[in-house]
């Protein structure tokens, strides 16, 4: 009698924490070996979405759907940037009528951008004409 051994693949469990964001999904399992499947992207008000990081404070480690493969249960961290925005106002002086626009950008990280319109027109002497992401 000959006896073969049987084996079969340990499976892992790879988390997606969104790290601050919003996010559909939690987890997916995967075997041994094999590449795990891109999730859809999460969100987060103000901030832009870079990618899966292995360390929520590594900015190189970001994962390769297509090349890493997964060897153990893991978390991959959602990686942000944080939006800056750009703010400008004009004033009129009435002695010349001369408009006189200014600008300022800043990151707003708590500001979504219908806030921060309704936030700079109720302020003294403030008409936002736009503000434009980037």
């Amino acid at each position: 009698m000959t006896l073969y051994a049987h084996w079969k693949l340990n499976s892992y469990t790879v988390t997606f924490d969104p790290n601050g964001g919003s996010f559909s999904g939690s987890e997916v399992t995967v075997e041994h070996g094999q590449t795990v499947a891109e999730p859809t992207e999460p969100t987060r008000v103000g901030y832009a979405f870079e990618g899966w990081y292995v360390d929520p404070a590594d900015e190189t480690g970001e994962w390769d759907f297509d090349g890493d493969t997964v060897s153990g249960d893991m978390t991959l961290y959602a990686h942000w940037t944080l939006n800056s925005y750009t703010v400008t106002k004009a004033s009129t002086f009435s002695s010349t009528g001369r408009s006189i626009i200014s600008s300022a950008s800043s990151p707003m990280p708590t500001l979504h951008p219908a806030t921060l319109t309704s936030r700079l027109s109720t302020s003294s002497g403030c008409n936002v004409k736009s503000i434009r992401s980037g």
